[in-house]
C-alpha cells in the first residue's frame, strides 16, 4: 500500500524526499562507523585493552542491529520478495549481518578463525 511505498522510497531512494536523504546519511554514517570499528580492532593497543574491546563490541552490535532492522523493513515492504532476495546488494547486506547474529547465538563461532573472517 501507500505506507509500504513510502517506507520503500525512504530506504531505497535518497533523492525522493528530505527524509530519505536523512535516512541515507544516517546509513552512510553507520557504514563509516563500522569501517572505523573494523580498523580499530586491528590495532594492538586497542585489542590489548579489554574496555576498548567491549566498547567496540557494543558499537558493532548497535551498527549491526541498525542494518538488520533496515534489512528486515526493506524486505517487509518489498512487493517482490524473490527479486529482493536475488539482488546482489541485498545478498551482500544479509551476508554482512548474519555472522554477528550467529556469533551471539553460537559463541564458539565468534572465537573461531571463520567467525573473525566473516565479521571483517
Amino acid at each position: 500500500g501507500k505506507v509500504g511505498l513510502f517506507i520503500w522510497k525512504l530506504l531505497e531512494e535518497p533523492s525522493s524526499s528530505k527524509g530519505a536523504r536523512v535516512v541515507s546519511i544516517i546509513s552512510l554514517s553507520f557504514v563509516l562507523g563500522f569501517v572505523v570499528v573494523v580498523l580499530a580492532e586491528t590495532l594492538p593497543e586497542v585489542t590489548a585493552d579489554p574496555e576498548s574491546v567491549r566498547i567496540l563490541d557494543v558499537i558493532d552490535l548497535v551498527i549491526v542491529a541498525y542494518f538488520s532492522l533496515e534489512f528486515l523493513v526493506r524486505i517487509g515492504v518489498s512487493t517482490n520478495k524473490i527479486y529482493f532476495c536475488r539482488r546482489a546488494l541485498n545478498i551482500i547486506d544479509l551476508v554482512s549481518i548474519v555472522p554477528t547474529w550467529l556469533s551471539l547465538v553460537f559463541p564458539a563461532i565468534a572465537a573461531s578463525s571463520w567467525g573473525r573472517f566473516f565479521r571483517t
